[in-house]
């Protein structure tokens, strides 16, 4: 929608466009994506209760305990979200508005993937988080999202600080 109407308005009026139309923008995109929205919260909501339960006192992990996957989980983890994209892209480019349904795809599995390792308190969740929100802030920017661009590189700096964090939680005390 911005950027049809940033094309029928003079250039002095272009920059003003997304700033004015960012809720119509949002209330657009969200009937588009709605239905996959909606099962992602779903998907979220079942991260966040097996979070809580790992999390919890009473699940035997005493304290915070960050741990670190090797090489191999990882790789694991990257075919599952490559896999899982190169079937949902062409499902997002048919029946969804999607502008970059394969960067929307793997954007998507690619955040559930961090979030399960999170949940599962693995340090590279992080460095995935790092990737997945520059990757997407870079996606917003190319489709002309700016403030949306900006809040996914917010996200990465506060992925860097959740990294540093758990990093140092794992150094031994000096």
């Amino acid at each position: 929608l911005v950027n049809c109407i940033q094309r029928r308005v003079s250039e002095a009026a272009r920059p003003y466009v997304h700033f004015t139309l960012t809720s119509f923008d949002v209330v657009d995109s969200a009937t588009a994506w709605r239905l996959k929205q909606a099962a992602l919260q779903v998907i979220y909501v079942a991260m966040a209760v097996y979070g809580w339960l790992a999390w919890r006192p009473e699940s035997g992990t005493a304290g915070f305990a960050p741990r670190r996957w090797t090489l191999r989980p990882q790789l694991a983890a990257g075919l599952a979200v490559l896999a899982l994209s190169a079937i949902t892209a062409p499902l997002l480019g048919r029946y969804t508005e999607a502008v970059a349904p394969l960067a929307d795809a793997l954007g998507t599995w690619a955040s559930v993937a961090a979030t399960w390792m999170l949940a599962r308190r693995v340090l590279e969740s992080w460095i995935w988080w790092i990737a997945i929100d520059a990757g997407l802030a870079l996606l917003f920017l190319s489709q002309e999202l700016a403030f949306t661009a900006a809040l996914y590189l917010a996200y990465a700096f506060l992925a860097i600080a959740g990294w540093r964090a758990w990093r140092s939680a794992l150094e031994p005390a000096a």
